[in-house]
């Protein structure tokens, strides 16, 4: 979420302002982690009071695990998050806390969930993963753990070349097959995949 909260409020109008059709508006506060943007409280309410009806965050999913962001964040209105998340299957740094960001992602995901259920609230919650060789062959562990934390549908996202090897595709197949053997779609997009899994490739327009 980049900007001055000015130029973000004047997007979220123009966003309420250009929405047609229902349910919505609909409204993802993106781009970098949206807890570091010192005034997301107050843009959060912003959002639900010119009009925004189903309001998503964009995180790596780590703050939702720290103090009261996962409450805070019902608290204000955010009914949808979506977790970039980063299958790692070895440290990253020697830094406890930046040691594993997945592990801090599955964390926060279930503080989130956790957080809506004391409250009686309904929410959304989804992943994004990016699709290249050092993921891949740990996308199909990575569902089952996203899955167990909580997360109700995946996303897969190919990048140049994400299709070239049959090895990966061999590993997104199955990622796939793991999403809906614990009854979690998995979307896929920028990979062709065999017509065995063709179903699971998203379109442009994300459907």
């Amino acid at each position: 979420m980049f900007g001055e909260s000015a130029e973000i409020r004047a997007r979220i109008d123009e966003a309420v302002e250009g929405w047609v059709g229902a349910p919505g508006p609909n409204l993802v506060l993106g781009g970098a982690e949206a807890f570091a943007h010192p005034e997301l409280p107050a843009l959060v309410t912003y959002a639900v009071q010119v009009g925004v009806e189903r309001l998503a965050l964009e995180t790596g999913g780590g703050p939702l695990s720290t103090g009261e962001n996962a409450a805070g964040a019902l608290h204000v209105g955010v009914r949808h998050i979506i977790v970039r998340y980063v299958p790692c299957d070895e440290p990253m740094s020697e830094t406890p806390a930046l040691a594993d960001p997945s592990k801090l992602a599955l964390a926060g995901i279930r503080a989130f969930r956790r957080a809506a259920e004391a409250r009686g609230v309904k929410v959304a919650v989804s992943a994004v993963i990016g699709v290249c060789r050092h993921t891949g062959p740990l996308l199909p562990a990575a569902i089952a753990e996203l899955v167990d934390a909580g997360v109700g549908a995946v996303r897969l996202l190919g990048g140049e070349g994400a299709s070239a090897g049959s090895a990966q595709l061999a590993h997104v197949a199955a990622a796939c097959d793991t999403g809906v053997v614990n009854g979690v779609w998995v979307g896929v997009s920028g990979i062709e995949l065999p017509a065995s899994h063709a179903a699971h490739v998203e379109k442009r327009d994300g459907r």
